[in-house]
């Protein structure tokens, strides 16, 4: 525990502050994004792809395994529809696939379930094996929600779309990958459906700027993955561009380039600091001051931004340790701890600073 001290004159009073240092607990296996999307269509064949789900690790030995929700739902109030045998995934690699061709009449009979109202979006959810969630109990990072959206015609003729459509999915797509974890695949390129009904249409992909930084995309399988730890501390946001070439005929080609946000989550893994260097705040404590003057001020730096402001005070701890009785009645510490902005790497990210100020309470002698 890092420990600073105040002083106040002569009243010989001392400020103890017990900061943390820094760790925390493993967390387990993780998604990389909390919500994937994806088209139905009236007819599409059973066991046709539908996407990859993938999962990060905490530690190198983990080894993910995916289990789906026992049931579909609706997005209106999160109504239960009915038990899942649409969709089935495979365990080891987190493909999820149709388990039977749907018609009309399956789209009809789940709109009976929701009341009579058409549903044009189901969603499920898929859980690492390794959390022990319930359905109810759905959140990131031990589970993900699949929606799919239900266009109730057959799938279009691949000569009729568009270059974005054969690339990419029409909800823009965004990561979370923890700080200091294991590289590691978060990402596939590709739509599955497109790739399986469209074979002989031809796309590749880049990821910008990647290559430059901690990621990759492998040209043959199209996994997007992490090549090094990453360090929030040095980098909490990277703004990627892919890009997608859809090769038409033998010399035309199209490009379409998308967003590809990830964002480096945090964990406390930064000892605190005293600002300019300074664990000690000298006051000289006058009477006929008012209550709650402030007569020492001391401030702590923190490179990281957990945990959460209810877990901050039981972390950070002050005491004041006085040499009699009247300074502990006279004295009390108040802990801000506020967010801010610190330069690193050419960028910048996210930090906290805790203020500690030493106020003095109302007694004899001081002004109302």
């Amino acid at each position: 525990m890092a420990k600073a001290t105040a002083t106040a004159g002569a009243a010989g009073l001392r400020l103890l502050l017990l900061l943390p240092l820094f760790g925390e607990a493993p967390l387990g296996l993780y998604f990389s994004r909390d919500a994937y999307w994806e088209k139905l269509y009236v007819d599409q064949p059973a066991g046709m792809p539908l996407l990859y789900v993938h999962a990060l690790r905490d530690a190198p030995e983990e080894v993910p395994s995916f289990r789906l929700g026992q049931h579909l739902y609706g997005i209106a109030y999160r109504a239960r529809l009915q038990e899942n045998d649409w969709i089935r995934i495979e365990e080891d690699t987190g493909l999820l696939y149709l388990n039977r061709s749907l018609d009309h009449s399956a789209w009809e009979r789940l709109s009976i379930r929701n009341g009579g109202f058409p549903v044009l979006t189901i969603y499920l959810q898929v859980f690492l094996s390794s959390a022990s969630l319930r359905e109810g109990e759905c959140q990131w990072p031990g589970c993900a929600r699949v929606y799919f959206s239900f266009v109730n015609t057959s799938f279009p003729a691949c000569s009729s779309l568009k270059p974005r459509e054969l690339c990419f999915p029409e909800t823009g797509v965004s990561f979370r990958i923890r700080e200091n974890r294991p590289p590691g695949t978060f990402h596939q390129f590709r739509l599955l459906p497109v790739q399986f009904l469209c074979p002989n249409i031809s796309v590749s992909y880049r990821l910008l700027e990647g290559e430059n930084l901690p990621f990759r995309c492998a040209p043959d399988s199209l996994e997007v993955s992490t090549r090094w730890a990453l360090d929030r501390e040095l980098r909490e946001k990277y703004e990627l561009v892919a890009a997608c070439t859809v090769h038409v005929g033998a010399h035309k080609e199209q490009v379409v380039m998308v967003p590809f946000p990830v964002t480096v989550y945090d964990e406390d893994d930064s000892a605190p600091t005293f600002l300019g260097g300074f664990d000690t705040a000298s006051a000289v404590v006058e009477f006929k001051r008012k209550e709650g003057t402030v007569v020492a001020t001391i401030r702590v730096f923190d490179a990281d931004v957990v945990p959460a402001s209810g877990e901050l005070l039981r972390r950070y701890t002050s005491t004041l340790l006085p040499g009699d009785s009247w300074a502990l009645q006279t004295f009390r510490v108040e802990h801000s701890p506020n967010e801010t902005l610190a330069q690193a790497n050419g960028s910048f990210v996210r930090a906290t600073v805790h203020d500690y100020s030493k106020r003095g309470w109302a007694w004899p002698g001081w002004a109302p």
